[in-house]
């Protein structure tokens, strides 16, 4: 079989604070902006290259909610998408290497 792709979704999606508050339609961009929410429940299964748990072949520190059947690849998505900023303001037709060229 050939590897799977690593990719985050581009979906908004639900994640769940360790608390048990659920945050409604959030992006990968928006786990990203800080590390800890790889941590909330929902993250890392939206958002695996945004939370750097693409192809592990060991035990990782936020595992999946099911086992990987083969080797994945991690790479970025080549298509454009929109950036949602905090205020709201939506940003579109950006690209994985507009967003590598900030640092947060």
């Amino acid at each position: 079989t050939s590897p799977s792709v690593c990719e985050d979704i581009t979906e908004t999606f639900n994640v769940v604070k360790p608390g048990g508050t659920t945050i409604r339609g959030r992006t990968c961009v928006w786990v990203g902006a800080f590390d800890f929410r790889c941590d909330f429940d929902g993250a890392a299964e939206n958002c695996p290259l945004t939370c750097s748990v693409c192809g592990s072949q060991s035990p990782s520190e936020r595992p999946s909610l099911s086992p990987s059947t083969s080797p994945s690849v991690c790479e970025d998505i080549t298509e454009t998408f929109n950036v949602v900023k905090p205020g709201g303001t939506t940003i579109r037709g950006r690209t994985c290497v507009w967003v590598g060229a900030f640092d947060f």
